[in-house]
């Protein structure tokens, strides 16, 4: 008996699982259409229209949000301490590039979070 699954782990991340017997499981991580479609080249890749994209990943990011509201209430009714505002800018700029109209906002929030390339790195960590 072949059976498939695809469960949604805490980040909204898709697994498969396919099996040939309840004993013999072989995890296979899922992934993107792009790289499928390179492992299978003879599937096209599946697009998803704008609707298709909110309608099946609404609640994940619905809950991304409410965690990210969280901590700043919880930052907010701490006793009052010495923060790194440094740290708590760069968490709201990258909220605020989420709300702008510009596109790339995942690429943009990456960048805001990476350190800037220094062509001496090797020497710098030792390498």
């Amino acid at each position: 008996m072949v059976y498939t699954h695809q469960p949604v782990d805490d980040n909204g991340c898709q697994g498969k699982y396919n099996f040939t017997s309840q004993s013999n499981r072989v995890p296979r991580p899922h992934s993107p259409p792009a790289i499928a479609a390179a492992e299978q080249p003879d599937k096209a890749i599946m697009t998803r229209t704008a609707s298709q994209v909110l309608e099946q990943e609404f609640l994940q990011v619905r809950a991304k949000i409410l965690e990210i509201a969280a901590f700043f209430d919880r930052l907010s009714e701490a006793p009052e301490s010495p923060i790194n505002e440094q740290q708590l800018g760069l968490l709201r700029s990258g909220c605020k590039i989420l709300d702008d109209e510009q596109s790339d906002k995942a690429a943009r929030v990456q960048l805001l979070f990476s350190r800037q390339y220094d062509e001496n790195w090797r020497e710098k960590f030792g390498l």
